[in-house]
């Protein structure tokens, strides 16, 4: 008895989980890869019932930047309740290594602490000043926020600053990922000189993005369409609404 009930408890709390494997290219060249993996967490009575998601990305790129070239290695981690999220990020870009913390406090403010070659550095920033991180962007819940407003502003996970500007429902779509057809749909984001469409599929999860910096392009491609989660609830996004329902061509 004492066997049955401890392997029902271990299945209670067991994590499902997602794997999504990218590659990544600059200006259509192959330059490396990422990694995002999402977890689920029973919803737990102490922490409000609210279910735990957490998200891991890995990511690995080099490429040629007209007469120099890019290098960038990162390792993030993000917890995120529809009660609060945080994240911590390491990063090493072009020789230099720096670490990002952010917390989004029940209030709805940001606490932010970055440490780099300058030394730590930490501010706390208003509901106002931080719609949303980065990493809240590879949440297949949290992205959702992206559209709260017409401008969004976005906390960068890997720097640690601020990036404001206009949200666009770019409509449906659908993505072709190794012989597979899904829907999607676009949302776009700019800020500043850097322009970025993100892909989501029915289930929140990102299954394509493209940024477009100093006039080179950033594209992430899928090698295998996401497995299914095996428990819980699904939250499938409808589609329809805003946006024009546009068909995507393989990348």
């Amino acid at each position: 008895m004492s066997t049955l009930l401890l392997l029902a408890s271990s299945l209670a709390f067991a994590a499902d989980e997602q794997l999504l494997r990218f590659g990544l290219s600059v200006d259509g060249t192959p330059a490396g890869s990422r990694e995002i993996r999402v977890r689920y967490l029973p919803p737990d009575p102490e922490l409000g019932g609210f279910e735990t998601r957490i998200v891991e990305s890995v990511m690995k790129i080099d490429a040629p930047m007209g007469a120099s070239r890019w290098t960038h290695t990162h390792r993030c981690n993000g917890r995120s309740t529809d009660a609060g999220s945080s994240f911590t990020c390491a990063v090493k870009e072009n020789g230099a290594s720096r670490e990002v913390q952010g917390r989004r406090n029940k209030d709805l403010t940001w606490t932010v602490t970055v440490v780099d070659a300058k030394g730590r550095t930490s501010r706390d920033l208003r509901s106002s000043e931080v719609s949303l991180s980065s990493m809240d962007l590879l949440d297949p819940t949290a992205y959702l926020r992206l559209l709260d407003q017409p401008e969004a502003a976005l906390l960068s996970a890997e720097s640690g600053v601020v990036l404001r500007g206009p949200v666009r429902d770019l409509g449906e779509s659908t993505l072709q990922i190794a012989g597979q057809t899904l829907p999607v749909r676009r949302l776009g984001f700019s800020a500043e000189s850097t322009t970025s469409t993100f892909s989501y599929g029915l289930d929140g999860l990102l299954l394509a993005y493209e940024m477009v910096a100093a006039g080179h392009t950033v594209r992430a491609t899928l090698t295998q369409p996401p497995p299914a989660r095996d428990f819980g609830d699904v939250m499938v996004i409808p589609f329809g609404g805003e946006g024009t329902s546009v068909t995507e061509t393989p990348l």
